[in-house]
């Protein structure tokens, strides 16, 4: 045997390496180059260095030829049993098929929820005019997100009435235009493929038969496109793709990439063929020619993001109804540009151009005074609506105890008048038995007295029992018959308690109502509405199992002998089984040889999740020394 082979002497010195291991299928033993000729064989492959032969002594040639027959007859039955267990499959072949179907519905459904409970998103809602509220792009979500959160993203409100066709957004550079641009256009297409969006509940969208976009830099040397022929080019498809269907049109930086009156003049002509079609096209610019143009139709809105002047910031909000001043020669100076150079340039433009950008930045100063004024006044709205729904609240409770102290304070004194007519009756007929011989019991005098008295106790008896009356908690309505249905949440007054309606009569006079566990048949007259809803149904409780390993497993692990990636495929395999079996600490035999093998297996395990950190071994400290690794795994 190979074994034997090993351990003969006057081979000692021919041996590399004393172990056997495999090449191309077949048992090898590791030979040094320079004892080839010790021992006759055939060599399957050899060392990096060149100095070690992996060979198949001759006395094994027979039986290694014998195995690797059996190999073969091993590989055509296995390929004999899986063409039969393929066969029998293929039948099942449409369940399979629908089963794939459901899984992938359902792993769609599992990331829909994910990605709506990530990012606070909420089913869609639809209606005729455009009303958005907090639009929050999803990919600024996911950016600042894994930022760490440090930024929030600012959200977007947008309404447009039913008429509008065109909507113009102004504004400085760095504004958010561009933003919300493709904010509105990505969440109306998440819409209407029945997304969740990152939205306020109260937002409503508008369903639109396509929608186009020309928003970047289309320039292109191999198409010999500028960025003007290439915008224009663009616009042209979009104009005849939306002649015939509603669609939504965005179109950023409209007008420029020329000549800046030759593009308002263009920009203008866009904007009135959209708007005789069915689109609503939203577009962006900082062209005054076409804010003027956007002003004076009656179906075209114009827009401004916000900017603070005070920090020259933006403030990345939209104010609708306004056109917005571009602050190029603010932006320029807090982006650096010297001074000299931006009094030049300020000297350059126009007077009229001037007044125009002064009357725009004191409309938006107006603007971001009353929005800030409205915002506050909105919180101090909430806020006595919050206060009303206490006071409220409280001055309920006051009259709820007020009624029922009234009606303690009414039995009372409904006790102490059925006390004061007894006392009166025992007082009569006292007298009645006292009185002096020879006067009359029962003269007209007396009776009087006696009468008056008893219909002053009467009087006041009635009194009493018509406040009583007043201070008593009124009954609820009961339900009416046609209300009753299964499952609906009922009170149940002689009860004082809340039940659940099981079934209904044919004639809807009787139910059956659940009411902690127990049915009960009671007249449908009994029933009242109820009076606090339904607590929410508790999460089912997840368990969670871990699979148990079957078998045994040992803390050690030897390689010798195997390639880089039969080793690394069989490490794989034994930490998985380490890891169900429980086991902490674990030892990897590699040997030395060229140390290839060591330093593979060195290099994968940091990238495995479950290894919490490994060591070569320690000389005269752990068994086989450099030869080994230690892995700890994590509990």
């Amino acid at each position: 045997s190979l074994e034997s082979l090993l351990k003969q002497p006057e081979l000692e010195d021919a041996w590399q390496e004393r172990f056997v291991t495999m090449r191309n299928g077949r048992y090898v033993l590791p030979l040094r180059r320079e004892a080839k000729a010790m021992l006759p064989g055939l060599v399957h492959d050899q060392s990096n260095s060149g100095q070690t032969l992996f060979l198949e002594p001759a006395a094994s040639l027979a039986m290694g030829n014998e195995l690797a027959s059996l190999k073969l007859q091993e590989r055509d039955e296995l390929r004999r049993i899986l063409a039969e267990l393929s066969a029998l499959l293929r039948a099942h072949l449409p369940h399979f098929k629908r089963n794939q179907e459901t899984l992938a519905e359902l792993d769609a459904a599992a990331a829909i929820t994910r990605w709506a409970r990530l990012y606070d998103c909420r089913l869609p809602k639809f209606g005729p005019e455009l009303k958005l509220r907090r639009l929050r792009h999803p990919l600024l979500l996911a950016q600042f997100k894994q930022e760490g959160g440090q930024r929030q993203v600012v959200p977007l409100d947008l309404e447009l009435p039913r008429n509008c066709s065109s909507l113009l957004i102004t504004g400085s550079n760095t504004g958010g235009k561009t933003v919300a641009l493709k904010t509105v256009g990505l969440l109306s297409l998440l819409a209407q493929s029945g997304l969740p969006l990152p939205a306020d509940p109260e937002s409503r969208f508008v369903v639109f038969e396509q929608v186009f976009a020309d928003i970047g830099d289309e320039q292109s040397l191999q198409a010999s496109l500028s960025t003007f022929s290439a915008h224009i080019g663009n616009i042209a498809r979009i104009i005849k793709g939306s002649a015939k269907s509603r669609s939504l049109v965005l179109l950023d930086e409209l007008g420029s990439g020329t000549d800046p009156l030759e593009g308002g003049a263009i920009a203008c002509g866009i904007l009135q063929e959209l708007s005789q079609n069915r689109s609503l096209c939203i577009a962006t610019t900082h062209l005054g020619m076409v804010k003027n143009f956007v002003h004076s139709k009656p179906n075209m809105l114009n827009a401004a993001v916000r900017f603070n002047v005070d920090s020259l910031e933006p403030d990345y909000a939209l104010d609708i109804g306004r056109p917005g001043a571009s602050h190029a020669l603010l932006i320029a100076k807090r982006l650096g540009l010297p001074q000299s150079l931006l009094e030049n340039a300020q000297s350059m433009l126009s007077g009229e151009q001037l007044r125009l950008e002064e009357v725009l930045l004191k409309l938006e100063t107006q603007q971001q005074k009353l929005s800030s004024r409205a915002e506050e006044a909105k919180k101090a709205r909430d806020q006595l609506l919050r206060d009303k729904q206490a006071l409220q609240e409280e001055l309920n409770s006051l009259r709820k105890e007020r009624k029922k102290l009234m009606r303690e304070a009414y039995q009372q004194a409904e006790a102490l008048v059925a006390n004061s007519r007894a006392e009166l009756e025992r007082s009569i007929a006292k007298v009645r038995e006292n009185a002096p011989a020879g006067k009359e019991k029962d003269s007209p005098a007396f009776q009087q007295s006696v009468r008056q008295a008893r219909e002053l106790l009467a009087d006041k008896e009635k009194k009493l029992q018509e406040g009583m009356r007043r201070s008593r908690e009124r009954p609820a309505r009961p339900l009416q018959a046609q209300e009753l249905r299964p499952g609906q949440r009922v009170w149940v007054e002689k009860l004082q308690a809340h039940g659940n309606i099981r079934t209904v009569t044919a004639n809807q006079q009787k139910a059956e109502v659940l009411i902690d566990g127990i049915s009960f048949d009671m007249p449908a007259s009994d029933l009242q509405r109820a009076k606090t809803a339904a607590a929410p149904p508790q999460p089912a409780v997840v368990k969670l199992s871990l699979p148990r390993y079957q078998g045994q497993t040992s803390h050690e692990l030897n390689l010798v002998g195997l390639r880089v990636h039969e080793a690394i495929e069989k490490l794989e395999s034994y930490l998985h089984d380490c890891l169900l079996a429980g086991l902490h600490e674990l030892r990897i035999v590699h040997g030395f040889g060229s140390g290839r093998l060591r330093e593979g297996i060195h290099q994968w395990l940091p990238s495995q999740s479950m290894v919490h950190s490994y060591r070569p071994g320690k000389d005269h400290q752990d068994s086989g020394g450099a030869g080994v690794t230690i892995v700890t795994l994590n509990s």
